[in-house]
């Protein structure tokens, strides 16, 4: 019997593994860019590079563990199929961790998405963003640190999230919002720049916002407040929900970082009007101040916390709701939840309603003191 459960093991081992010479024949894709200039796709893909990565040779350290190639197209499929004959290889983009979208390409995000899961069995958890300017000028950015330059857009996005400045958004995420009535969607924004010492060639990369798409289309730029009132307001289903903010107050700067923040919201619709209460809660403690006692200030450090947690908001509120009838925070799931017969009002108008609509924001924070929020 053991010899038998040997057998088997070797079996299921062995079939598991790829050979070398087919790995060579396949781009396995990290991060993929779209862009769009005159009627024409540049799809840029960075993917991994087996020669720097073992097989039947030793590692080669020396070479980049990421190949960054481009195709162009009439369409996005025709780009990659370009790529594939450059490269000399199959792309494969099921794997990708990260899709960004140049701004002159934002109009066709719902398309690539759609092939990207239907043709490629693309990854529903990747991260989807956007690019002031190209895509391809993100994809090009070469870190010295981590496997593949993919991992350092990651945890860029990670780490903003946890500072509350973006709010991250996953490929199935975008879909489910550009299925909505508005077809909304808020995207972190990347930047490409020059003077980096993080990189191989001294360019780098910044989030420097959200890029705000409905309709089909880019519609306009959020501020990383804006950014951060859309983390508050509607947190990421696998966020940890925490937001750090630097207030001025009694002559000096304390930076705080809320934790547990949570929107509680509650629509009402009379007479053709709706108005929508929301009530941010969350609980802070102190990361850095220049005020000795501060957990004597405790109340003011909490009333102006709920200030700027308000303000934040607001300035979201006021750049997608009122100016652009975007729901972006899936209100519409909120309203349905509290009250079908409310949703049936408003559903045939809902963006001319929320251009319209009263929002009527309040927060309230709970101080930490000693590891206990009083």
């Amino acid at each position: 019997m053991k010899k038998i459960l040997a057998v088997i093991l070797v079996v299921v081992m062995l079939s598991g593994c790829v050979p070398h010479t087919e790995l060579e024949r396949l781009a396995i894709a990290e991060a993929v860019g779209v862009d769009f200039e005159n009627g024409i796709y540049t799809v840029t893909v960075q993917y991994f590079n087996t020669d720097s990565s073992g097989g039947v040779t030793a590692v080669d350290s020396t070479a980049p563990n990421a190949t960054v190639a481009e195709g162009r197209g009439s369409t996005i499929e025709s780009a990659l199929e370009a790529l594939s004959y450059k490269t000399g290889r199959s792309i494969t983009i099921g794997a990708a961790a990260v899709m960004v979208f140049g701004e002159s390409a934002l109009f066709a995000l719902e398309d690539a998405l759609r092939l990207a899961v239907s043709h490629y069995s693309g990854n529903l958890r990747a991260e989807i963003a956007a690019a002031r300017g190209k895509a391809s000028d993100v994809m090009n950015v070469r870190f010295k640190e981590g496997n593949a330059s993919v991992e350092k857009l990651e945890d860029m996005l990670r780490n903003a999230e946890e500072l509350g400045l973006t709010r991250r958004i996953t490929m199935y995420e975008v879909s489910e919002k550009l299925c909505g009535e508005t077809k909304s969607v808020v995207l972190p924004l990347f930047q490409a720049y020059g003077g980096s010492e993080l990189t191989e060639d001294g360019s780098g990369v910044i989030i420097a916002g959200g890029a705000l798409c409905t309709g089909g289309k880019f519609t306009d730029e959020l501020t990383v407040r804006e950014m951060s009132g859309l983390a508050m307001l509607d947190p990421a289903p696998e966020s940890i929900r925490n937001c750090e903010m630097t207030l001025s107050y009694m002559g000096g700067d304390t930076r705080v970082m809320l934790y547990k923040v949570k929107p509680h919201i509650t629509p009402q619709y009379d007479g053709g009007k709706l108005s929508i209460d929301i009530n941010i809660t969350a609980d802070c403690k102190i990361v850095s101040t220049n005020i000795s006692e501060p957990y004597e200030q405790s109340e003011g450090i909490e009333h102006i916390c709920a200030d700027e947690v308000c303000s934040r908001s607001i300035g979201l509120i006021s750049r997608t709701f009122t100016d652009n009838g975007a729901d972006v925070s899936g209100l519409g799931y909120a309203i349905r939840a509290h009250s079908p017969e409310l949703w049936s009002a408003v559903a045939n108008r809902y963006r001319d309603i929320l251009r319209s609509a009263e929002y009527n924001i309040t927060a309230d924070i709970r101080m930490e003191r000693y590891g206990v929020v009083r």
